[in-house]
């Protein structure tokens, strides 16, 4: 049976600490690995990743309704616009550059429409800017 890892999406709930983050998984995906017979293993920690990626046959990024902070793609914030205090990207880009150290298949998903996420994963290099894409 295939093993691949997955990282659930991440908002920010706006209820009080600690449940204003909120992990969570369309249950699209679910359905279709179900069907697939591929096990999925939910990644919400930065800790284990090296024995996540040593025991998976790949990684998706299921993307985020969260805009990745400019200074992973060497861009200057935007004037006026406010980030989520919380770097949901540092997890993508640790689980990137491990299961890259493995030569692991990686897959990245957009969130919605105009989201900047998940571009930044193609070519599996996080900190390169790709932004016509």
């Amino acid at each position: 049976m295939k093993k691949i890892a997955i990282i659930e999406r991440l908002e920010n709930s706006g209820k009080d600490k600690p449940f204003n983050i909120v992990y969570y998984l369309d249950s699209s995906y679910r359905k279709i690995f179900d069907k697939l017979n591929i096990l999925l293993i939910s990644v919400i920690s930065e800790k284990n990743i090296e024995e996540i990626s040593n025991i998976c046959d790949g990684l998706i990024l299921t993307g985020s309704a969260n805009d990745v902070y400019p200074k992973y793609y060497n861009e200057e914030p935007i004037e006026g616009k406010k980030y989520d205090k919380f770097d949901e990207y540092l997890l993508v880009k640790k689980c990137v550059e491990e299961f890259n150290k493995y030569n692991k298949p990686i897959f990245s998903t957009r969130a919605r429409r105009g989201s900047k996420d998940a571009r930044h994963s193609r070519g599996h290099s996080p900190g390169s800017s790709d932004a016509g894409r």
